[in-house]
């Protein structure tokens, strides 16, 4: 039986393969694992930025890019 997952990688190596969601960590060996593909769609809700202020977009984008945020 083949089974499809979508949850976040969190750990991988050689012999196995650590998903999370909201609820439970799993580790699967890799043997039993097929393929591993990208998801094709953002996990942000769609327009989510457009109800974000100027100045918070901006210090979003320095913590997502590892700069302080201007005082």
């Amino acid at each position: 039986m083949q089974e499809t997952i979508m949850e976040f990688i969190t750990e991988q190596n050689d012999a196995a393969v650590t998903v999370s969601d909201r609820e439970q960590v799993r580790r699967l060996a890799r043997s039993g694992i097929q393929s591993i593909k990208p998801q094709s769609v953002s996990l942000m809700p769609a327009n989510q930025l457009n109800r974000t202020r100027a100045d918070e977009l901006r210090d979003l984008m320095s913590f997502l890019a590892g700069v302080p945020a201007p005082k």
